[in-house]
């Protein structure tokens, strides 16, 4: 159900539909569901458009809220993936790690978010920090493309006979 309310806040916001988009988001935010991937596949990417939506509307200290609870979320995920847990569980959550592992290109964008929104309510030097932050997250993403477009070419020299 929350996705489904995501792609529509989507629509609204593709339509140039900032109140709407951000009303049809706040629905998504009652679900109670507290899986892995229910965080990163949805929570985290309504968090991101809200942040957004209040950034177009001038809402900056919004802005700075909603991306402050999608680093919690961040943070809350980190700290449940670092619980190891034994036996069967952990067999199962070492065989789905991947599936799991959040993106840096979101967290780049929550850190830029946060930083513009920061900036302009003049708290220059937690802006600064924040670009910081989103800087890193893109440089990780880049080192990801990277060691991606690697591997790919050593797979493509290796089968060559």
């Amino acid at each position: 159900w929350a996705e489904q309310q995501r792609q529509l806040g989507n629509a609204y916001f593709s339509r140039g539909d900032y109140k709407g988009a951000m009303d049809i988001y706040l629905t998504c935010l009652v679900v109670k569901e507290s899986s892995a991937e229910f965080a990163n596949n949805t929570l985290l990417p309504v968090l991101n458009n809200l942040a957004q939506c209040t950034l177009q509307l001038g809402m900056h200290k919004k802005t700075i809220l909603f991306c402050e609870m999608a680093l919690e979320e961040v943070s809350k995920s980190n700290q449940e993936a670092a619980t190891s847990p034994s036996g069967e569980e952990h067999d199962e959550l070492v065989a789905n790690a991947n599936e799991y592992v959040l993106d840096p290109l979101p967290l780049c964008k929550i850190y830029f978010k946060k930083a513009k929104a920061l900036r302009l309510t003049g708290n220059y030097t937690e802006a600064r920090t924040a670009l910081n932050f989103s800087l890193e997250h893109l440089e990780k993403k880049e080192m990801e493309i990277t060691d991606t477009e690697n591997s790919e070419g050593a797979a493509r020299t290796c089968n060559v006979v």
